[in-house]
């Protein structure tokens, strides 16, 4: 996509060139040689070989409750076994594929604990069993940045305020992540020690229970504990960049809700003028993130979790002081969404295209457009005729896929950027809404 400003809806152009993967030589290297090793372990029904990929603290937990380290295995395995039939690392790409829906299932966490990473989950021992138990779960997401943790944490209720105040439970995620990046560092490597030496992991967690139950922020909901705390990051937005990181997260999730909550609130406004409604806004939106092709969004990943290139790109998005707006001590991204409204023509015009309608096509053309090839064709009949070859000819299917639809239409959005470069400008405004203007 062509790069027209450096806000939310035209990065998708900046952060290609910050794309790249890191070597990996260790199964805690990385998320992705982790779930191999893990899914490799279900398969053969390995059970020690899987124990390898969990935190030394989550045996030690499992083992606690279950009474033996044998009664813990049998009892995880009896856990996974839905996730086995799943699995098939017959080839690299079933076993890309496979890794990459283990890794993004939501049923299984992933934590970073002294440069390498973990699996587990709350399902392995019930952390609701007490507010001991709760909070030690708790602070080892804090320890690994774990966002999801907190989320298993948060009492139903609160969970559903933070959907509500930052679009989705994906949106709540981020703004989750980011307050626990920032948390992690007030508390540099002394949260890492504190945790792994007993006596003092003991005594810091009931000190921090007592912390919770004096603010009232620990709540028993039919014999579980939860942490009742609020979910309103008082810091989440006083900086640019975590306003960016967030809008980043909210493209490459497809989260049209949460990407919304960053708009500027004249953003809004200009955005509910030309659609029509806040609803149509964020279907609008959501358009434009569902063509983004998965290739881009998982470019972007990459770069988000390379600190160097996310540094980059970050800097990149924010350097415009146009593209933001600061009210209250918050920043918030300005943005006009002529390009999300450039989409939604676009994807009209394909879609005119594969059910070969030349009128839908024939409304979404401005005046002027219609004028001219009245002017060389000498008629409307023979003016649609000219458009019905040409729709032919930019769509030659009549039953597009999703991917195919989705490649059409970036395909067409190129095609009309470069005419844009040569001053040739494809889309026009009159009045409060958006025309094609093609040279037939």
């Amino acid at each position: 996509m062509k790069k027209i400003t450096l806000s939310l809806l035209s990065l998708f152009s900046a952060f290609v060139l910050f794309a790249g993967s890191p070597a990996q030589s260790s199964i805690h290297d990385s998320k992705e040689a982790l779930a191999e090793h893990a899914l490799r372990a279900i398969i053969n029904n390995d059970i020690d070989a899987f124990f390898e990929v969990l935190p030394p603290d989550v045996i030690r937990i499992m083992v606690a409750r279950s009474g033996s380290i044998e009664q813990a295995k049998a009892e995880i395995m009896g856990d996974l076994d839905q996730v086995k039939t799943q699995a098939f690392l017959n080839d690299p790409e079933q076993r890309a594929r496979d890794v990459r829906r283990f890794i993004e299932s939501g049923k299984i966490n992933f934590i970073r604990l002294d440069g390498k990473w973990y699996l587990f989950s709350g399902s392995m021992y019930d952390i609701h069993s007490s507010r001991e138990t709760l909070v030690e779960y708790f602070y080892m997401g804090l320890a690994g940045n774990d966002a999801e943790v907190f989320l298993q944490c948060l009492a139903p209720e609160k969970i559903r305020q933070g959907i509500a105040l930052y679009g989705s439970e994906a949106g709540l995620k981020v703004v989750m992540m980011l307050a626990f990046r920032d948390k992690r560092a007030e508390f540099g490597d002394l949260l890492q020690i504190t945790l792994q030496a007993p006596l003092i992991r003991t005594n810091f967690i009931q000190a921090m229970v007592d912390d919770f139950s004096e603010k009232n922020e620990l709540i028993q909901i039919d014999g579980k504990w939860y942490i009742n705390m609020p979910v309103t990051d008082s810091d989440f937005g006083e900086s640019k960049e975590n306003v960016a990181e967030f809008a980043s997260w909210a493209a490459i999730n497809r989260d049209a809700k949460a990407a919304l909550t960053v708009m500027s609130p004249h953003s809004l406004q200009q955005g509910i003028e030309l659609f029509g409604s806040r609803e149509a806004l964020e279907t609008a939106m959501q358009e434009f993130f569902d063509v983004t092709p998965a290739e881009s969004l998982e470019r972007m990943r990459v770069v988000l979790n390379d600190p160097e290139a996310k540094r980059r790109f970050i800097t990149s998005m924010t350097e415009e002081d146009d593209d933001w707006v600061q009210i209250d001590g918050k920043w918030y991204i300005n943005d006009n969404f002529t390009v999300v409204m450039k989409i939604r023509i676009i994807a009209r015009l394909v879609d005119a295209a594969a059910a070969r309608n030349v009128n839908a096509a024939w409304e979404l053309l401005s005046g002027g457009c219609k004028d001219r090839m009245l002017r060389k064709y000498g008629s409307e009949a023979k003016a649609k005729n000219a458009l019905r070859s040409y729709l032919r000819r930019i769509v030659s299917e009549t039953r597009l896929s999703v991917a195919q639809r989705r490649n059409y239409i970036v395909s067409l959005e190129e095609q009309f950027d470069r005419a844009d470069d040569k001053g040739q400008k494809v889309l026009t405004k009159v009045g409060d809404k958006y025309y094609l203007d093609i040279n037939f």
